[in-house]
């Protein structure tokens, strides 16, 4: 099994987990009578609280005296925290990523690092991003958005440079069908839950239209060791 096959197959098993809920509308469930938030609810609240472990210590204590200082930890019930990077963080980690991954609340941190990667013309890397439209997607792939309106594929390493941070998104594909022209997505924090997109793709396998402003190759081989400059920004998730 490759890398990308145990990815899939974890991020499968986390959104099955959660309902295997579809879509980005807002997913509650129905508590002592009241409708709350998802992600806020038991058991999930407290499967947000292990995605979190999966970054790094010193960021996970930041977060913790800026957002939860009272609780002592992060989960599901934080909710000014976005939880999509520690997600993929913890998706990643779980297949066995190791080293080849950058670890982190925010998914500008590997969308700029697969930018250089492409920028680099460093193809084979572990992770290397690119337009929507220019490779076809494969399932363990991710594909994203920018949240920040001044913020785009084409200056994005510059953005992170200045600011330290920008507000992004990234999701795991796990399913192409390329006869009917779709793949499947599955991302944490969507809808207050992890929940599956429909991605379009033309007939090559490529995004076609849609939201989405990226797509990361991810070349990654379990237990290689991969030493690169980081280009983790602080830690504001996002």
């Amino acid at each position: 099994m490759t890398f990308q096959d145990e990815l899939v197959a974890r991020t499968i098993a986390e959104w099955v987990r959660f309902g295997r809920d579809e879509g980005e509308s807002a997913k509650t469930v129905t508590v002592g009578g009241a409708a709350v938030a998802k992600e806020a609810a038991l058991p999930v609240s407290d499967r947000i609280a292990d995605y979190w472990l999966s970054i790094p210590s010193a960021d996970y204590t930041r977060l913790v005296r800026t957002y939860a200082p009272q609780k002592g930890r992060l989960d599901g019930t934080v909710a000014a925290l976005p939880w999509s990077a520690a997600f993929v963080s913890f998706v990643m980690q779980s297949a066995g990523a190791g080293e080849s991954f950058p670890y982190s609340a925010a998914h500008a941190t590997w969308i700029v690092r697969g930018i250089r990667n492409r920028r680099a013309n460093r193809l084979r890397a572990p992770l290397v991003c690119f337009p929507p439209n220019e490779r076809p997607v494969l399932p363990g792939d991710l594909v994203g958005v920018f949240a920040d309106p001044d913020v785009s594929y084409d200056n994005a390493p510059e953005i992170l440079a200045e600011r330290k941070s920008f507000r992004s998104h990234s999701d795991i594909v796990t399913e192409v069908d390329l006869a009917a022209r779709i793949a499947f997505a599955i991302g944490g924090n969507v809808g207050n839950s992890v929940s599956r997109l429909r991605v379009a793709l033309d007939g090559a396998g490529r995004i076609s239209g849609g939201k989405w402003a990226f797509h990361i190759r991810n070349g990654i081989v379990a237990g290689q060791t991969v030493r690169l400059p980081s280009t983790r920004p602080e830690a504001r998730a996002g």
